[in-house]
């Protein structure tokens, strides 16, 4: 039913993009995209209820399964020892860790810091000499625009 719904549903939007949809069918529509959702939230109850009645039914049974399978994938999912590609292997777990970082760093790169091959003085004081200060009194002034100052709450 909901597949039907969103295939007529489909129809009508290709409808909609060739031409305006009369009022009969907006309303069509309205009423097909609400029933829709209805069919919907009905799907959801069902399977909300169906899992919470196998879980009644089966989980206090299978507890120490579940918890099991749960230990398994703890251990299946720890790195307990890494081979070196020299040949060496590594079964402790900072020295993992430190195999992970040097293996990564090789991949990334290393940043290395930035070393300047200039005396930033030096060049600063020869800016200075060839643009020497502007003097501010050699400006010539312009005249000042008048301006309102008044509240904000006043401006309409």
């Amino acid at each position: 039913m909901i597949d039907n719904c969103n295939m007529v549903l489909l129809e009508i939007d290709n409808m909609e993009d060739k031409r305006p949809l009369f009022i009969q069918e907006r309303n069509f529509r309205n009423i097909l995209k609400g029933h829709r959702n209805r069919l919907l939230g009905y799907q959801n109850k069902y399977w909300q209820q169906r899992c919470t009645y196998r879980w009644a039914q089966l989980g206090n049974e299978n507890t120490k399964y579940f918890h099991a399978r749960a230990s398994e994938r703890y251990i299946h999912n720890s790195i307990v020892s890494i081979r070196l590609e020299d040949g060496t292997l590594i079964d402790n777990h900072a020295e993992n860790a430190a195999a992970f970082l040097s293996s990564f760093k090789n991949i990334m790169g290393v940043s290395f810091s930035l070393v300047m091959d200039f005396d930033l003085a030096s060049l600063f004081c020869q800016i200075m000499i060839m643009c020497p200060p502007i003097d501010v009194t050699s400006i010539p002034t312009i005249g000042v625009a008048r301006v309102n100052l008044a509240p904000c709450s006043e401006i309409r």
